[in-house]
């Protein structure tokens, strides 16, 4: 029987990240699992099409990024407390986001990822499906659970 001890749930804060997140949580109240949540912050670009910001402004701008993430998993974490005694672990990482979920699920030695993909309809769910979701699908070495 598969029994997951470690879910990894990558998180950007949307209504469909935080639906993956409590369907992670109800696997580890099943299987006393632990919840590993992860968010991964792109780096903001020094240089754009159209204009050029400093390093330092890039610096600061990426330090709040970060700040106001870390604030938002935290909160994710006291809610999951108050409401089960599922033990979360939160993770952080920089970088393009499909290889930093799958960097993280192979050095923590994860049992399952959870996702959700983000709603979208028809034909344009289709031509954009192959983003995150269907890079860490096909990519992971451990089961993904793709919500519907």
């Amino acid at each position: 029987m598969f029994a997951p001890k470690k879910i990894l749930v990558p998180t950007d804060f949307t209504r469909e990240s935080d639906r993956a997140l409590s369907e992670a949580v109800d696997i580890a109240k099943a299987f006393r699992s632990k919840v590993l949540l992860i968010h991964v912050d792109r780096r903001i670009q020094e240089v754009g099409v159209d204009m050029a910001l400093s390093p330092e402004l890039v610096k600061e701008l990426s330090e709040q990024d970060t700040e106001a993430a870390r604030a938002k998993m935290r909160a994710q974490v006291r809610r999951i407390a108050l409401e089960s005694d599922v033990v979360v672990q939160m993770a952080e990482r920089h970088g393009t986001t499909h290889e930093e979920i799958l960097r993280y699920a192979q050095e923590n030695e994860v049992d399952l990822i959870v996702l959700d993909p983000h709603a979208k309809k028809g034909l344009l769910k289709t031509l954009l499906r192959g983003g995150v979701t269907d890079k860490v699908a096909h990519k992971a070495l451990c089961p993904v659970l793709i919500l519907h």
